[in-house]
């Protein structure tokens, strides 16, 4: 099971389309190495996607994955996406958020060892901070979310 985006996301131009792609680029690595964690011993890849704050966290939430041995597959849902260009950021750097509605119900998380689910459930709003690094690439600099009904 694989993330789900609703059919209408903002890429009615080549920055915005760029923009969704290094989001949905993110989206493709986590979503990988977060299904087997323990299958991997270079994560260099999740830092083509990521930079700043991003770049550290992505790699605790696989720490703690493996720590807990725990993995997912997939099976979040995004909905209601909407994209601002913000401009020059702190760093100096292009930056836009993406804010959306993010439903993890149908997300699959087990652990490793026994096969047992652990049940998710919940909805969240969610501002992700991209950043277009030197090689005009765009890449997710900061995530923040929290629960609420969307």
């Amino acid at each position: 099971m694989v993330e789900s985006y609703p059919t209408d996301l903002p890429t009615g131009d080549p920055e915005s389309a760029a923009i969704i792609a290094g989001w949905q680029e993110y989206q493709r690595v986590l979503e990988k190495f977060a299904a087997d964690p323990l299958g991997f011993s270079d994560f260099s890849e999740t830092q083509y996607v990521t930079t700043g704050e991003a770049a550290n966290v992505i790699l605790d939430e696989m720490q703690m994955l493996r720590n807990e041995r725990l993995r997912s597959e997939g099976g979040l849902v995004f909905r209601d996406v909407t994209l601002t260009i913000i401009g020059t950021g702190e760093s100096g750097a292009r930056e836009a958020t993406l804010d959306y509605c993010l439903d993890v119900n149908a997300l699959r998380v087990f652990y490793v060892d026994t096969g047992e689910q652990l049940p998710r459930s919940g909805t969240y709003t969610e501002t992700t901070t991209m950043e277009q690094g030197a090689d005009a690439k765009w890449r997710v600099s900061r995530i923040r979310n929290s629960e609420a009904s969307c």
